[in-house]
C-alpha cells in the first residue's frame, strides 16, 4: 500500500481534519508520501480558501510535521493554487518556498454584482453562471474554461494540473454539453499540447467518483488516452478532504490508468519528481 497523494485539504481550508491526522492516517495506511495542498488564499471573501493571515501557521505546522515524522513518511508542503487571470496564480506564492504546487480553476468571471463565479458549488450555481455570465452558451463557457487552464500553465505553471476536466462535474448525462462532440475534444486537445510543451503533470483525480457525483474519474478516458499518446506525465490523487479519503478508489483508478495505456506514474520524493511503476495494488518504488 505504498501509494502517494499530493492533493489533500485540511481544516485550514475546506477539509474535515487537521494536518497531523492526515500524516498519522497515511502512516497507518503505509503510504509512501503525501502532500498538503490547502486551497490558496484569494483576494476576496471565500468560505473554503485558506485565510491569508493563516498561511504562515499552515506552513509552520507542516514544517513541524515533516520533522516529527521524517523517519516514517515523506511529507510535502504545497498549495492548490486557484488561478484567476490577472488576480491569482502560483507566482503569488513563490516567496513561501513550497515543495510543489497544484493548479486549478474554480472561479470563472464575475456576476454583475462583482461576485466571482465559483462553478464548483453545485448544479444550480453552475446553471446560474452559465446563463447569467455566458448567456446560456455552453460552448462559450467550456472553451473559456480550457483557455483559462491554458493561460494558467503558460503564465503561472503549477507542478500538477488538478482535475483537468472539472468543468464536467455537474454534466453527468450530458445535461449541459456533450463531451464526445468534436468542439469539446478540440478544446481539450489544445490544452494537452500546452501541457506537453510545458512538461506539466496531470492528476487522475478520484473524488468525483467516490462522492457519487460522476461515473468517470477526472480526466475522462478520451483525455487520458490522449495524454498517453503525448507521453504526458500523470499522478494519482484522492483530492482528500478527510484522512480516510487519502487512497479512495486507488485500486480502481490504477486499473483505469493502465487500461488507458500507462504502466507508470510520477511521484514526488526527496529526489524530486520521478517516474515509478504502477500496479493495481501499489507502486513499484
Amino acid at each position: 500500500m505504498n501509494w502517494t497523494n499530493y492533493h489533500t485539504h485540511s481544516t485550514y481550508c475546506d477539509g474535515k481534519a487537521n494536518l497531523e491526522n492526515y500524516a498519522k492516517k497515511a502512516i497507518e495506511k503505509k503510504m509512501y508520501a503525501i502532500g498538503f495542498s490547502g486551497h490558496s488564499p484569494v483576494p476576496f471573501e471565500s468560505g473554503w480558501n485558506i485565510k491569508i493571515e493563516k498561511l504562515p501557521d499552515y506552513i509552520k505546522d507542516i514544517e513541524i510535521l515533516k520533522e516529527k515524522y521524517k523517519n516514517k513518511i515523506n511529507l510535502y508542503m504545497g498549495l492548490e493554487v486557484d488561478y484567476i487571470e490577472n488576480i491569482s496564480g502560483v507566482k503569488n506564492f513563490e516567496k513561501y518556498n513550497l515543495d510543489y504546487t497544484v493548479g486549478g480553476i474554480h472561479y470563472l468571471k464575475q456576476f454583475d454584482d462583482g461576485l466571482y463565479w465559483n462553478y464548483d458549488l453545485g448544479k444550480k450555481t453552475f446553471a446560474k453562471g452559465l446563463e447569467q455570465i455566458f448567456g446560456g452558451d455552453e460552448k462559450k463557457l467550456v472553451k473559456y474554461y480550457y483557455e483559462q487552464v491554458t493561460n494558467m500553465i503558460i503564465n503561472c505553471k503549477p507542478d500538477i494540473i488538478a482535475h483537468l476536466d472539472l468543468i464536467k462535474k455537474f454534466n453527468l448525462g450530458d445535461v449541459f454539453f456533450n463531451e464526445n462532440e468534436n468542439w469539446y475534444k478540440d478544446a481539450v486537445n489544445q490544452v494537452l499540447r500546452v501541457i506537453k510543451e510545458n512538461d506539466s503533470i496531470v492528476e487522475i483525480n478520484t473524488r468525483g467518483v467516490f462522492r457519487g457525483i460522476d461515473k468517470v474519474f477526472y480526466p475522462n478516458s478520451y483525455i487520458l488516452k490522449q495524454c498517453k499518446k503525448l507521453n504526458i506525465r500523470v499522478t494519482i490523487s484522492g483530492d482528500a478532504h478527510s484522512p480516510n479519503e487519502l487512497d479512495s478508489l486507488y485500486t480502481q483508478a490504477s486499473q483505469y490508468i493502465m487500461e488507458c495505456g500507462y504502466n507508470e506514474i510520477t511521484i514526488l520524493d526527496d529526489t524530486g519528481w520521478r517516474t515509478v511503476g504502477l500496479t493495481k495494488t501499489g507502486l513499484i518504488i
